[in-house]
């Protein structure tokens, strides 16, 4: 018996969830196979290069809800301004002119130059007068994982990425934006040094359907900071044509949503977003508010059709305490059965028993190497008619801080087939 979402849409969620949370028992540790960390290496390296334009590029890289609940308010990142900065016109932000390329639309000023659709997934690419900036908005990007984790990893997670730019480019701030359509946009800003050059820049990622949006800037200190107000423009101009919105807004009340082949519902927390996914698995991803972390939901689904009964029929009798460590790594090793073991941290994983079934959180990460691993945390919720498997990513710290809220949400999942 083995957990197939951990070698297959697991695996590919965590592999880019980067960052390092201690771990403390090893459950047959071993490194994600090549494949999956050559996929966590290539993401590094293409932000890299977005973020430090000198840096020479590999050649082979190349509905929401009506009357949604008010967005959150979320803190702005603030920079010291540079000591000589550059002797450039004030930024005329009045006067603005809009472009459009396959759905998606945005606003820019008059005096900026723009380049509409000028080559693979770039959508525009900016040239701000006399500045080096580099300003691009690209549907995808390249990166090929669940959209709405792709803004949760920029949200969160995002200081581990600067590991490969080859400079001393780090995370200055992050924070949740929001469109005119309430799509919330992960904000991530960097500061850093490249050749003597003090650099900057900012990065915007989107996901109104299954494609992630990422509008990126960068270049000298200097430039960004002048251009900042303006590049903070385009970003919450953007819009999508009503039919790319496949993302579902909850609004201020919780609502009850069945993924599009009606395997699963699940009730979406007030203020909370929900995508399906289209996969078998885990047919729906959810997100909170600011997008910090996300939850896949799944049902019996995940395991192999051999679904061992005896682990229902722990939800049939009462548990004793004593017990839970036995509980626990039953589980556990459902998943280091996959071939691909996470990291327990046993301070952090307990069992949740109640009337007609048991809930295991098991918390941890999965071991890359070179002292990383990647946050996640698995409910696995164990009921006589069967199990539901949640999975949190990304801000695991976060989403345990209001546990109740996640414990809530597995126990309101119900398989439907």
């Amino acid at each position: 018996m083995r957990l197939l979402g951990v070698g297959g849409v697991v695996i590919l969620m965590i592999v880019m969830t980067l960052a390092g949370v201690p771990a403390t028992v090893m459950a047959q540790a071993e490194s994600l196979d090549p494949e999956a960390r050559a996929g966590v290496e290539a993401l590094a390296k293409e932000i890299g290069y977005r973020a430090v334009p000198s840096l020479s590029r590999p050649a082979d890289i190349g509905q929401v809800i009506e009357d949604p609940a008010p967005a959150p308010e979320a803190e702005e990142p603030k920079l010291e301004p540079v000591d000589e900065p550059l002797d450039l016109p004030e930024l005329d932000l009045t006067d603005l002119a809009e472009y459009t390329n396959d759905g998606v639309t945005i606003q820019v000023p008059v005096d900026w130059n723009v380049e509409v659709d000028p080559f693979g997934d770039t959508l525009f690419y900016i040239e701000i007068p006399d500045t080096d900036l580099m300003l691009s908005l690209d549907a995808d990007a390249g990166l090929d994982f669940p959209s709405l984790l792709g803004v949760a990893l920029f949200r969160s997670q995002a200081e581990l990425l600067t590991r490969d730019f080859g400079s001393e480019a780090r995370v200055e701030a992050s924070a949740t934006v929001f469109t005119p359509q309430n799509l919330p946009v992960a904000k991530l800003v960097f500061l850093g040094e490249d050749a003597g050059t003090a650099i900057a820049g900012t990065f915007y990622v989107v996901a109104p359907n299954e494609n992630t949006y990422m509008l990126l800037a960068g270049g000298s200190q200097e430039s960004w900071e002048y251009a900042a107000e303006g590049i903070e423009l385009i970003a919450q101009s953007i819009t999508f044509d009503e039919e790319l919105i496949t993302l579902i807004a909850a609004g201020g009340e919780a609502v009850t949503h069945t993924d599009s082949d009606e395997t699963l519902e699940v009730t979406v927390p007030g203020g909370w977003y929900a995508m399906n996914t289209g996969d078998l698995q885990f047919p729906v991803m959810l997100a909170e508010p600011e997008i910090r972390y996300v939850a896949a939901i799944g049902t019996e689904a995940v395991f192999d059709a051999e679904f061992d009964p005896e682990i229902l029929e722990l939800a049939t009798r009462e548990l004793a305490p004593e017990e839970y460590d036995t509980v626990i790594d039953a589980i556990l090793d459902i998943i280091a059965d996959s071939g691909n073991p996470m990291l327990l941290d046993k301070d952090q994983s307990d069992v949740f028993p109640r009337e007609g079934a048991v809930m295991v959180r098991l918390a941890g990460g999965a071991d890359l190497g070179d002292g990383l691993s990647m946050p996640v945390v698995f409910y696995t919720d164990i009921r006589s008619s069967g199990v539901v498997v949640v999975v949190v990513f990304g801000d695991v710290e976060g989403a345990l801080g209001q546990e109740d809220e996640i414990l809530a949400l597995v126990e309101s999942v119900v398989g439907l087939e």
